[in-house]
């Protein structure tokens, strides 16, 4: 009753998507669930080491120390008083993931669908800081939650990184295909946003088009439904890893675009 308490008042074009959002899920129930054989998030490095060249195996710069005990003292903030709900985030294992790969690939662009606090938004402009070049366009409608919280989202990020960030707010199925069409050397895309077959195919089939070569597509959440398993089956996914982070039972995939 709360989120529909929540809904009432919204755009009514907002009011189908959450709505489309729900029947989605609904339809995951009845569907045929992958059978994956994850590795640790560890395992991941080397194997992807072996793709591209400049991927590190090991080593926290201090930007990425820095980064992440902001991260702590605003989670312990938001914790005190609450609001988006920190189960939203991805872990710290996923943005120290995505920001290796920031560094490895350069991209002059990266997209991410799903923002919460932005665990792995932060981490993705802190690499791009590094590396001197690159913006993140994300992605986000966020949880039914008051219209006042949604000023949490992307909080993690700091100040000195968010002339790099551009926050788009909607859907992925409303704003993906035109924020893809318009990135320049597009070399990342992380999906964390509605955990749906129907959501997740749209998602990657929609960015895959207009990525650079090599490019990396990460998805978080991936166990309750085939469309990351359909997606390393496309031809131009030369390696893909399903992984588990660590305190988490969710699973997490990883895909090499090179083709």
């Amino acid at each position: 009753m709360r989120k529909l308490s929540y809904l009432m008042g919204r755009p009514a074009g907002e009011i189908l998507t959450r709505m489309n959002a729900w029947v989605e899920i609904a339809a995951d129930r009845v569907r045929a669930q992958p059978s994956y054989h994850p590795i640790s998030i560890k395992e991941v490095y080397p194997l992807v080491a072996e793709r591209l060249s400049s991927f590190p195996l090991s080593g926290d710069s201090d930007e990425l120390v820095a980064l992440e005990a902001n991260i702590q003292r605003t989670t312990a903030a938001l914790t005190r008083n609450g609001g988006l709900g920190l189960y939203h985030n991805g872990t710290t294992d996923l943005g120290r993931l995505v920001f290796h790969l920031t560094r490895a690939l350069k991209p002059g662009s990266a997209i991410e669908t799903g923002v919460a606090h932005g665990v792995t938004s932060a981490h993705i402009l802190a690499a791009m800081a590094l590396n001197g070049t690159g913006g993140l366009t994300s992605i986000d409608l966020p949880p039914l939650v008051p219209s006042e919280v949604e000023s949490q989202v992307g909080v993690f990020i700091p100040t000195e990184l968010r002339s790099r960030w551009h926050l788009r707010r909607g859907s992925s199925r409303q704003l993906l295909a035109r924020e893809a069409q318009q990135s320049a050397d597009l070399r990342l895309f992380v999906h964390d946003s509605l955990h749906t077959y129907r959501t997740m195919r749209f998602e990657f089939e929609t960015v895959l088009p207009y990525l650079s070569r090599p490019a990396v597509i990460v998805s978080d959440d991936i166990e309750s439904n085939r469309a990351f398993e359909v997606l390393t089956r496309r031809p131009e996914v030369t390696f893909s890893a399903v992984f588990r982070q660590a305190g988490k039972t969710s699973l997490a995939g990883l895909a090499v675009i090179e083709k």
